[in-house]
């Protein structure tokens, strides 16, 4: 019609993000279909029960990759934040696992020595978010399954919607960041919601994404490496985390 502008007409720019956004939502009925096999109580059908089964009597699962050790970067996170004024206390050590799939863990037990006046190892809350949050739970509810812990609906480029600023000591995504639709929006959002002197930490296949020509489920990216120096930036197994 008169007046109304064609799909060709529009900017370049723009109808990229239209394109990719059309390939990013046909992969969600794959992703919901790969998630609803992971979650079935079916041995049958779930070739993964004894992670599930962990999952749902205990409440524990790992989410960080083996190596890491998201106690160390807490305490860290809260030796550069460590009170300049006699009297002012630390705000409460969080962690945010955004991009977490369905399995949410628990809190997580660590000791921070030198950082705060309690010896004892305190439980620090671990916040899991995730944009299909929605999907897990309904899938959940067609397996007659109760989670122990629940993902926050929420994708990683709305982080600032879901959490304040300086929310959290470490902001942790493994493994889903290839999967979004704007990863480097992503990455912002998550520097908005991680404390000055925090750290976030990306942990992801190099190049998963190019083995499935981008048509894998929502695997929309495909991210490499590049050697920087150790002061700037730490890589192990793929990812990395920078002290900000």
């Amino acid at each position: 019609e008169d007046g109304v502008p064609t799909l060709g007409a529009l900017p370049p720019n723009r109808l990229t993000l239209l394109r990719l956004q059309v390939r990013w939502t046909r992969g969600l009925e794959m992703e919901a279909e790969f998630w609803r096999i992971k979650l079935s109580p079916d041995p049958a059908v779930n070739d993964r029960m004894q992670r599930l089964e962990t999952w749902m009597s205990t409440g524990e699962v790992t989410w960080f990759l083996a190596g890491d050790e998201p106690c160390s970067w807490v305490a860290t996170s809260r030796g550069a934040q460590s009170p300049s004024r006699p009297g002012r206390t630390l705000p409460t050590p969080r962690i945010l696992n955004v991009g977490s799939g369905p399995f949410a863990p628990g809190p997580l037990t660590c000791k921070l020595p030198g950082v705060d006046a309690a010896t004892e190892p305190r439980r620090i809350p671990v916040v899991a978010a995730d944009g299909l949050a929605r999907y897990y739970l309904r899938i959940l509810d067609e397996h007659g399954l109760a989670p122990p812990h629940s993902p926050i609906q929420c994708p990683v480029e709305e982080l600032h919607s879901c959490f304040p600023p300086g929310h959290f000591d470490v902001v942790h995504m493994r493994n889903a960041l290839d999967h979004v639709f704007d990863p480097l929006l992503g990455i912002q959002r998550m520097l908005h919601v991680v404390r000055p002197g925090g750290w976030v930490h990306l942990r992801h296949a190099r190049n998963e994404g190019i083995a499935g020509s981008f048509r894998n489920g929502l695997h929309q990216w495909a991210f490499d490496t590049i050697e920087c120096p150790e002061s700037s930036a730490r890589s192990e197994s793929g990812g990395g985390g920078a002290p900000l």
